[in-house]
């Protein structure tokens, strides 16, 4: 686990896991059920990576691990999805969002400072407005169906994951 500590803002140190390997999609699911079992109201997951990098997957398994039971697909079309639960899930998929004042008109933003939890794929399109507090997953194809799950955000929630996962 890296650690860079941020002294100028006063904002906690960062810190990265190293990588999780997946070797399906299923695993990439069961991965994220694991994740979502720390995951508290006003976390925002940002879900970055290529077209078929597993995000959706992601999603998927986070909403499972929080006993959603609803079908979880990409909301590329609607961009903003809400999953009712204890708490709400909003799953964004900003990839037809050209910048940050795109994703403000959609009324994203507000959603990340609710009692609900967001997972934003795309998020380059709102990185100048995402949240200090973000915890960033970063997809990479590996091969037909494994990939590689970078994981950094706040140290003490990087801490968390980690021993959520075992590591």
């Amino acid at each position: 686990m890296k650690t860079n500590h941020r002294t100028q803002s006063g904002d906690p140190p960062e810190a990265s896991l190293s990588p999780v390997i997946s070797d399906s999609p299923e695993a990439t699911e069961d991965i994220a059920a694991i994740i979502s079992s720390v995951a508290r109201p006003g976390d925002i997951f940002a879900l970055e990576g290529t077209l078929s990098a597993g995000k959706t997957a992601f999603a998927r398994g986070f909403a499972r691990g929080l006993g959603i039971g609803e079908a979880v697909t990409s909301p590329s079309f609607p961009i903003i999805q809400e999953y009712d639960g204890t708490p709400p899930l909003f799953h964004m998929d900003l990839y037809r969002l050209g910048d940050s004042d795109e994703v403000i008109e959609t009324g994203a933003q507000e959603l990340w400072f609710g009692s609900g939890i967001s997972l934003i794929e795309w998020p380059d399109r709102a990185s100048d407005i995402l949240p200090e507090h973000c915890i960033y997953l970063h997809f990479e194809i590996i091969g037909d169906t494994r990939r590689q799950i970078g994981i950094r955000g706040a140290a003490h929630r990087i801490e968390e994951i980690k021993r959520a996962i075992g590591r």
